[in-house]
């Protein structure tokens, strides 16, 4: 089990680091650099403050929490990071004039995050039923 909690720590971690950065970087690219393009929404900058606080939350939980399939905050930051990532896809796929993914790149990116956070919620999953004695349905 130790493994598996060690598992569930990097993939956290590599999916803070991957939602940080890229919330920085299209914040900074964007909103910043440039405030006048059609991309700047409120729904979109709504999507980048959500990626980085989700992000700041999975940092704290990974350096701060010895045991984070006990935490349901941890559950509660990837349920809001699969839902939000999903409904980019969504946006990308129905290719709604203003959604947050403008490319390829960044919708693969996207596909790239939500698998990670999927990953994190089953792994996070399997260890707190192990923890309090569930049988896994598998």
């Amino acid at each position: 089990m130790a493994v598996v909690s060690k598992i569930l720590r990097w993939t956290c971690l590599i999916l803070a680091l991957s939602l940080l950065i890229e919330g920085v970087a299209l914040f900074i690219g964007m909103t910043i650099l440039n405030p006048g393009h059609e991309w700047v929404t409120i729904l979109n900058i709504i999507f980048l403050v959500i990626d980085i606080l989700v992000a700041a939350g999975l940092l704290r939980l990974v350096f701060c929490q010895p045991n984070l399939g006990k935490s349901i905050l941890l559950y509660g930051l990837l349920i809001i990071s699969i839902i939000t990532h999903a409904y980019r896809g969504i946006e990308y796929i129905l290719q709604i004039q203003t959604r947050f993914l403008l490319n390829e790149a960044l919708f693969l990116v996207n596909l790239l995050k939500l698998g990670l956070t999927l990953v994190a919620l089953i792994i996070g999953l399997y260890l707190y039923l192990q923890l309090h004695k569930i049988a896994f349905p598998i």
